[in-house]
């Protein structure tokens, strides 16, 4: 079985604003020390966006820059 290459993790904003996604990678991608962030829409809480950093985390196995 191939080991996950990246966490993925939950970063809040101000009150008001939504949180987004940062794929923390544990392999050299080709990202160097840049990292991949994901900004969720504006109404995303903090509950939906956990939920989401949860399914990535559990279903996805590589990242990779195609």
């Amino acid at each position: 079985m191939t080991s996950r290459n990246f966490t993925v993790t939950v970063q809040e904003r101000n009150r008001d604003e939504p949180c987004f996604l940062v794929f923390e990678t544990n392999d050299n991608i080709g990202l160097g020390t840049k990292a991949v962030r994901l900004d969720l829409r504006h109404g995303t809480g903090l509950s939906e966006a956990q939920e989401l950093a949860r399914k990535l985390n559990a279903n996805v196995i590589r990242l990779s820059i195609a």
